[in-house]
């Protein structure tokens, strides 16, 4: 079962973030907010456009000399996608350390699951609008809550670099 990834300050400790159903344009790019079936949505909204699709995984300052690691697969099938997210599914939902995208090859959508587990759709993204609110997500804004704090799970240390080696296997 997926952890959570973002947590607010409290009088008795730590208290998890859980954020509504919503959508918010902001430029060049949709953000979108849900309070679970991470992987399942950003699948959904990624699909709404034809494959082949590319999986990339983002760590900031996560190579030993401090520079991004950026880790992008083969261009994949729906369904090989929807297998190898769902393969390392509770670490993508619930590992704060990174960004995970799913995209169409040709660069027409991209859909982020960020390291608050929002999304950040980019492309043409009208579909994923219609999608969202035929699904009863309501447009208004999308925010974090300030002060907020990260929390990583070391039993995820080692998924970590696991789900690098299974996707750059996939290159």
């Amino acid at each position: 079962m997926p952890r959570s990834k973002v947590f607010v300050p409290t009088q008795d400790g730590l208290a998890p973030v859980s954020f509504p159903r919503a959508y918010q344009q902001s430029g060049d790019r949709l953000l979108v907010s849900c309070d679970s079936e991470w992987i399942d949505q950003a699948l959904q909204m990624a699909f709404l456009r034809e494959g082949p699709y590319a999986v990339t995984y983002e760590e900031r300052a996560a190579q030993d000399d401090g520079s991004d690691l950026r880790v992008t697969s083969k261009p994949m099938s729906a369904d090989e996608v929807r297998t190898l997210l769902g393969e390392w599914g509770e670490y993508v939902e619930s590992d704060p350390r990174h960004n995970t995208s799913v995209a169409t090859v040709d660069g027409r959508l991209r859909v982020t699951i960020d390291e608050h587990n929002l999304f950040v759709v980019t492309g043409d993204f009208a579909p994923v609008v219609a999608h969202l609110k035929s699904r009863g997500y309501e447009e208004r804004e999308v925010t974090l809550p300030t002060p907020h704090v990260h929390r990583d799970y070391e039993e995820f240390d080692a998924q970590a670099k696991e789900f690098v080696q299974a996707l750059s296997a996939l290159r």
